[in-house]
């Protein structure tokens, strides 16, 4: 047995200060088998697959055999990376973080995306789509990520017929106690949920018929309303639902395992490990509720309560998996160096000032070419959503309110 070797030395060099910092990741070249890398203890309690069991869980693999680096070769061979793209951008599930990483590929490529005349909406209904606000500088779109309610004959209107389509799913109770906590700040605070008393976790759970009323809504079922659920859809026909969409998304990623799921998405799209950097964006960070303020009861009827959420969110996960064990074994050791770039890279970001001269190198591995990360790429894994739209907009002449001010100058004359 050999274990692939993923050696890949960081250096920070700061020149302002004349100083260099130097870390090498080595996942160990003796014959060893991989260890289990990530924390598979949560008790999620929704209905999801049991996460001990073989069957479905991603720590049980295999380890590597052969000609390693033959077989890298072969496997990473140079292919036409994917520029098309439709994002189904789900409420309160990494959905701002994924827009950046689309955002930032596209602006370095001078692609075009599909902006409406919301701020940063597309579509709020399942078959009508916000007015599209038509590029000035450039023909067609490349890119659609902003938040919609799902519908493949929409969307695929404004993509080109290669496009390839991606979405994400989280485990429905952390979404939901996530949304609580998002939309109960005084600056998003929802109308419907300023009337929830005391632990709304809780009140919501037990009293849906009373302060979240309807099968949607953005503390219910959520998931599916943006994946095109319609109201009227009969208990029965749930998973043939699922499986329409199946057909349609080529990789739906997974919250809980955001590394995993960018590295599957950064190979089936043939991107580089520098398009798929990140730093998490729109996370809520203040003390809130949490799953401590839940009885066992409320978690029973959550499941319930949310069971679209539950099913969409049950499907997508067994198909996840299913697709990552399909892929060599290598790509666990993938994860793991793109898990310690990542280290490297927060820390990075976290010192280095645009107006300074310091960079982030990442040395030649196995699966990426040699790269440089500048202080001005961590400014816009920071940027906010709305003043990244804007900039966007700005770059291929689709600026928000440009129309009406059109029309009011076609009145003057």
């Amino acid at each position: 047995m050999v274990a692939v070797v993923c050696v890949s030395t960081v250096v920070i060099h700061n020149v302002s200060q004349g100083m260099t910092f130097t870390a090498k990741i080595d996942t160990n070249t003796a014959h060893t088998r991989l260890i289990q890398y990530t924390d598979f203890n949560k008790n999620l309690s929704t209905g999801r697959p049991n996460l001990n069991s073989t069957e479905h869980n991603p720590a049980h693999f295999s380890t590597v055999s052969g000609n390693t680096s033959e077989t890298l070769r072969t496997l990473h061979a140079p292919k036409q990376e994917v520029r098309h793209i439709g994002f189904l951008k789900v409420h309160k599930a990494a959905s701002s973080t994924m827009q950046n990483i689309y955002f930032r590929f596209g602006m370095k490529r001078n692609l075009t995306f599909v902006f409406t005349e919301h701020p940063n909406y597309f579509s709020r209904e399942v078959n009508k789509p916000i007015p599209v606000v038509k590029p000035r500088y450039r023909k067609g779109h490349d890119i659609l990520c902003n938040h919609g309610v799902f519908n493949y004959d929409v969307y695929s209107s404004f993509l080109p017929k290669d496009s390839v389509y991606l979405a994400i799913v989280r485990d429905p109770m952390d979404l939901f106690i996530s949304a609580v906590n998002y939309y109960s700040q005084k600056e998003q605070l929802l109308a419907y949920l300023g009337k929830v008393p005391g632990n709304r976790l809780k009140n919501l759970i037990q009293f849906p018929d009373k302060y979240d009323k309807g099968l949607f809504s953005y503390t219910k079922n959520v998931m599916a309303r943006d994946f095109g659920f319609p109201m009227s859809l009969k208990p029965e026909n749930i998973l043939s639902k699922i499986t329409e969409l199946d057909s349609i998304f080529k990789l739906v990623l997974v919250v809980e395992y955001f590394e995993e799921s960018l590295i599957l998405m950064k190979r089936y799209l043939n991107w580089k490990f520098q398009d798929i950097l990140f730093i998490s964006n729109n996370v809520y960070s203040r003390t809130g509720w949490s799953l401590t303020d839940l009885a066992p009861e409320d978690i029973t009827k959550f499941t319930y309560r949310n069971q679209l959420d539950v099913q969409v969110y049950n499907y997508f996960y067994e198909k996840f998996w299913k697709q990552f064990r399909s892929e060599p074994d290598d790509i666990h050791v993938e994860v793991l160096c793109f898990k310690e770039v990542l280290k490297k890279l927060s820390t990075f970001c976290h010192i280095a000032r645009v107006a300074t001269s310091d960079v982030l190198i990442i040395e030649k591995t196995e699966w990426n070419d040699r790269f440089v990360v500048l202080a001005s790429d961590c400014e816009y894994m920071r940027m906010d959503e709305l003043k990244f739209i804007n900039k966007l907009r700005a770059l291929q002449g689709s600026e928000l309110g440009r129309r009406n001010r059109v029309k009011r100058v076609l009145r003057r004359h």
